[in-house]
C-alpha cells in the first residue's frame, strides 16, 4: 500500500477532488480514486506471468497493400503468383517476424486497437483519431492515404470509465487466487484450454499469444474483482501505462508463444 501511495504522489498529478489523482497516459488523463478501499487489494505496480492476447485485427501487414516489384510483374508472372501465395499463407517465420516488427501494436489499449481496426477492417481512411498517427508506420499512412483529425484538447477520463482505456492482461491461477501459475507449461496448457474449449471465438490472436512480466513501475495495474473464468481460473488485469514510460519497457519482457491444441 505504501508503494502505491508513493506512486500516486510522484507519478500522478493532483486533482481538484482530494480523493483523486490524474494518471497521464499516452492518450489522455485518467482519474484514479486513491481512497477506493475496495480496490486497494486489487492494485499493484509489478506482476509476473501475465498473458497478453494479440488482436489479429491490428495486423497491418495483412491489411497493407501487397508489394511486388515491377521487374517481377513484367518479367516473371510465376514468381509474382508465388509471392502473392506467400502473402496469403505466410510461414511461421514470416508471422513471427511481422509480430516482432510491429510488436508495439499488440500492446495498446483496446479502444485504440478499435480505432486501428476501423482502418484495417472497416476501410476508414478519413477523419481518423489524431492520437494514433504516431503509432502507425509512415509507409502504412502513406500507401492508404490516411487523413487525420486535428488535435483536440486532452481528454480527462472519469474514474468510473477507466476500464475502457486500459491495456488488458490475464493471469492464470491453480485452485485459488493465492496460487498463481508460474510454470510456462502449465500456463500454456490453460491458455490453450481457453482457446480451444471455452472461448474459441473470443481468443483469435493470430494463432499466437504473449507471456511475460511487468517488472518495472510503468503504470498502475488493477485486477478485476471477479474471475474472468473459474475453470481454468484466471483474472483480467487493467494496466494504465504512464506516458513517461516507453511502451518497449513493457513488451520487451514478453515472449511470443503459439497456440497448441495438442497440449490439452
Amino acid at each position: 500500500m505504501e508503494r502505491l501511495q508513493q506512486f500516486y504522489k510522484h507519478s500522478c498529478t493532483p486533482h481538484t477532488n482530494e480523493n483523486l489523482v490524474l494518471l497521464q497516459t499516452d492518450f489522455e488523463k485518467i482519474e484514479i480514486d486513491v481512497k477506493d478501499s475496495a480496490c486497494h487489494h486489487l492494485r499493484c505496480l509489478q506482476l509476473n506471468n501475465l498473458v497478453r492476447f494479440l488482436n489479429p485485427k491490428v495486423n497491418i501487414k495483412k491489411h497493407a497493400k501487397p508489394h511486388i516489384s515491377t521487374d517481377i510483374l513484367e518479367n516473371d508472372m510465376d514468381a509474382a503468383f508465388n509471392t502473392l501465395s506467400q502473402m496469403e499463407i505466410p510461414s511461421e517465420k514470416i508471422v513471427r517476424d511481422n509480430v516482432e516488427e510491429m510488436k508495439h501494436l499488440y500492446f495498446l489499449p483496446w479502444y485504440i486497437e478499435g480505432k486501428i481496426k476501423d482502418i484495417t477492417c472497416g476501410n476508414k481512411r478519413k477523419k481518423i483519431d489524431y492520437r494514433i498517427k504516431g503509432i502507425l508506420p509512415s509507409y502504412f499512412i502513406s500507401e492508404l492515404d490516411l487523413q487525420f483529425d486535428a488535435e483536440k484538447e486532452e481528454e480527462v477520463v472519469e474514474y468510473g470509465d477507466r476500464g475502457a482505456r486500459a491495456i488488458s492482461f490475464f493471469k492464470f491461477f491453480k485452485d485459488s487466487e493465492f496460487e498463481e501459475c508460474i510454470d510456462s507449461q502449465e500456463i500454456d496448457r490453460k491458455v490453450n484450454e481457453v482457446k480451444y474449449r471455452i472461448k474459441p471465438k473470443y481468443v483469435e490472436s493470430m494463432d499466437y499469444y504473449f507471456i511475460g512480466n511487468i517488472n518495472a513501475e510503468v503504470g498502475l495495474l488493477e485486477r478485476d474483482n471477479q474471475p474472468h473464468n473459474e475453470n481454468p481460473l484466471y483474472y483480467h488485469f487493467n494496466l494504465w501505462k504512464l506516458k513517461s514510460m516507453e511502451l518497449a519497457t513493457i513488451y520487451k519482457e514478453f515472449e511470443l508463444f503459439p497456440f497448441k491444441k495438442e497440449v490439452l
